[in-house]
């Protein structure tokens, strides 16, 4: 039986995606299984050729099933997709890749870090992810912890810094000991 990742673990790799893409502003939904991402670069037109590759792969790896036009939507230039389980596992796997051929420090002001500091903080509540908004200097969560109460926190970003440096320090002291 394979344990549920931790929202930590799910979200870090979504991060990397809008890094590769350069979205800095975006809404993250968790519906069931998947999570609907939705770019809020203001002024958009059109996709650019890293997103048109990414639903590219995306496309190959879902195969028929998945229909790439159905899957963005351009209203008011807002661009939204669905990731699984399974994207996000891929996604990781990519990462993972990158972070080996690099060897260095984490950025933790980058959305990785960041989702990833977002993810900790709902899994030390035991809560369940709804959405995560971030705009240029802040980022809202907003989660359901036990017995169905919703909880908002609006994070921002030299908060989300400090308890990055706090995962990453008391990430560094476990792998001493």
């Amino acid at each position: 039986m394979t344990e549920t990742p931790s929202y930590a673990q799910l979200l870090r790799p979504i991060g990397q995606m809008l890094e590769r893409l350069r979205i800095q502003s975006f809404i993250l939904i968790a519906e069931g299984q998947e999570f609907v991402v939705r770019d809020k670069t203001p002024g958009r037109q059109q996709l650019t050729p890293r997103e048109k590759a990414l639903f590219a792969q995306l496309q190959e790896k879902h195969g028929s099933a998945v229909d790439v036009e159905g899957a963005v939507q351009m209203a008011s230039g807002i661009v939204e997709w669905r990731l699984t389980h399974e994207d996000i596992h891929w996604l990781e796997e990519e990462g993972r890749a990158r972070r080996r051929a690099r060897n260095s420090t984490p950025d933790g002001h980058a959305s990785s870090q960041i989702l990833r500091v977002v993810g900790d903080l709902v899994d030390r509540n035991k809560g369940r992810l709804l959405c995560v908004v971030k705009d240029e200097n802040k980022v809202t969560v907003e989660y359901e912890v036990p017995p169905g109460r919703k909880v908002a926190e609006e994070l921002t970003l030299p908060m989300l810094y400090d308890a990055w440096v706090r995962m990453f320090k008391g990430r560094a002291m476990n792998t001493e000991s």
